[in-house]
């Protein structure tokens, strides 16, 4: 499958007319980097965690971008403070579900979001959208132990999923697919594969490259560039087109900033890059990179 030149020159363009501003409620450790993306992706970002001002910035904002790699009592209220008034007001939510896999906390946060509210892209990698998958999760064990032994086995596990494919794996897939169903939500599990559905379509793009899961900060930034992409759409094809083009983007980029870079450099060189090349991303380097596939399902 390939996403037509006219499609990839709409998106970005609308990006650049519109300069999205996006609200960020997100990780600590991350932030900057987000920000740093969502400029290069032609958006405007805005952190604001306090409870005092999010709803105010909520509501000004084109779209809300929630990232759970911080989290604390007050922290959540400003997120469900956040999601409820951008629902009232029809502006677009991203949920990047971020250590869901190790924390029963912030699994059970990010279920609660889903059910009590429309929640338009969920963002997680393989590990941590299957434990959003998991229907009673063992809570008998202490919890301790659990932690202990999901992040022994975290990069074990996704290496096994990835080695058959996500392709081949039809059970994992049908659950994702009633999962996006269930919530009405455009779930993406990312990995050396990445998998996007929205309950009936389902895509595979593999681009990228594995040097980047060494460097903090770049996982986040692809949430930054989906809310961008979503901002902008008005209708729900549209918002799947923007997510799968963020995705694109991203992977794209990867492999350019890599092919480019001297290799005595740095991790923090290449993350460097990375955004410089996202922010260079154009219609002409989508369409001759980009590596997608496509499956529809009824």
């Amino acid at each position: 499958m390939k996403i037509s030149i006219e499609a990839l020159t709409e998106v970005l363009n609308l990006q650049k007319e519109k300069q999205p501003l996006i609200h960020c409620i997100s990780s600590m450790v991350t932030m900057n980097d987000l920000a740093q993306g969502i400029l290069s992706y032609n958006g405007k970002p805005i952190m604001a965690p306090g409870i005092d001002e999010v709803g105010e910035i909520t509501a000004s904002a084109n779209a809300l971008l929630i990232n759970l790699g911080t989290l604390d009592s007050s922290r959540v209220e400003a997120m469900e403070k956040s999601i409820r008034i951008a629902s009232k007001k029809n502006k677009p939510i991203v949920l990047d579900a971020i250590g869901v896999d190790i924390s029963f906390f912030r699994r059970e946060i990010a279920l609660v979001f889903l059910t009590r509210y429309k929640i338009d892209v969920i963002k997680g990698n393989v590990s941590e959208i299957k434990a959003l998958l998991e229907k009673k999760p063992k809570k008998n064990k202490e919890h301790k132990e659990i932690i202990e032994s999901k992040e022994q086995n975290r990069n074990n596990e996704n290496e096994e999923f990835v080695k058959n494919t996500i392709k081949d794996d039809y059970e994992i897939r049908e659950q994702m697919r009633e999962f996006s169903k269930k919530y009405k939500s455009i779930l993406i599990a990312t990995g050396n594969e990445d998998y996007i559905t929205d309950g009936f379509s389902e895509f595979f793009i593999n681009n990228g490259n594995n040097e980047f899961d060494r460097v903090v900060g770049v996982d986040s930034l692809l949430g930054g560039l989906i809310s961008v992409g979503v901002a902008v759409a008005r209708t729900n094809a549209e918002k799947v087109q923007a997510v799968l083009i963020a995705i694109m983007t991203m992977g794209v980029s990867k492999e350019l900033a890599y092919e480019k870079m001297d290799k005595k450099q740095g991790l923090i060189s290449l993350k460097n890059s990375l955004i410089d090349e996202i922010s260079l991303i154009n219609n002409k380097k989508l369409e001759a990179m980009g590596k997608i596939s496509y499956i529809f399902k009824r």
